[in-house]
C-alpha cells in the first residue's frame, strides 16, 4: 500500500495467496486497509471469492471506514475481526515497533466485550519467533496497545492475534512481509 491518502481512492481486485499445508488466503482491498480471510482448503478459496463477488455474503458487511484503524483480519472461527495498525508503518527491520489493535465481533460490528488479547509472531520458514516478548495493554476505548514488537529479520513474519473470552480461544493470523 502506498500512503493513507491513496487508499481511499483505489480499486484493486482481490488477491489469492496459496499458503503451506493446503491453506489459502484471500486479501481484499477495502477503504483504508485490507481484509484477509484464511481458508483451509484451496478449492474453498474459489467459493469464497464467488460469495464475496455477490456482496460480502460469507464474511458479512465490512466495518464502516470511520471505525477502522488499519488492516482487518478475520479470526479462524469467523466470530471476530481484528483491526490493527503498526507504529511506525511500514514495519522496520530490527527496530522496536508498537501496534494499536481493536477486536470487533464480526456480525454485531461492535467492539468485543470481555476479551483479552495476546500477540505472537514468528518466521515458520526459519522455525523461530521474535527475540522479544510483546506486552499488551488494554486502552480505555476498548482497544489494545501492543509494545515490544521486534522483527529482527527481513522476510515473511506470521503475526498471530490470540483472542481469549473466558475459556474460549480464537486466533486471527496474517503474514506480514518485512523489507
Amino acid at each position: 500500500m502506498k500512503d493513507n491518502k491513496d487508499k481511499a481512492h483505489r480499486s484493486e481486485p482481490a488477491s489469492i495467496y496459496m499458503l503451506a499445508e493446503q491453506r489459502a488466503r484471500v486479501v481484499l482491498p477495502v477503504t483504508e486497509g485490507q481484509l484477509c480471510v484464511d481458508v483451509v482448503h484451496p478449492w474453498v478459496t474459489y467459493v469464497v471469492v464467488l460469495f464475496l463477488a455477490l456482496g460480502w455474503a460469507v464474511i458479512g458487511t465490512p466495518v464502516a471506514a470511520s471505525e477502522r484503524i488499519g488492516t482487518l483480519v478475520v479470526s479462524h472461527s469467523g466470530k471476530y475481526v481484528v483491526d490493527y495498525v503498526t507504529h511506525p508503518s511500514p514495519i522496520p527491520t530490527n527496530e522496536m515497533f508498537e501496534m494499536t489493535v481493536s477486536v470487533r465481533e464480526r456480525l454485531k460490528k461492535t467492539s468485543a466485550n470481555n476479551v483479552s488479547l495476546e500477540v505472537r509472531a514468528g518466521m515458520s520458514i526459519h522455525n523461530h519467533g521474535m527475540n522479544t516478548m510483546p506486552v499488551v495493554e488494554r486502552l480505555a476505548d476498548r482497544r489494545f496497545r501492543v509494545k515490544g514488537m521486534l522483527f529482527h529479520m527481513t522476510g515473511p513474519w506470521e503475526l498471530v492475534f490470540v483472542i481469549n473470552r473466558g475459556i474460549l480461544v480464537d486466533k486471527a493470523e496474517q503474514v506480514v512481509y518485512v523489507q
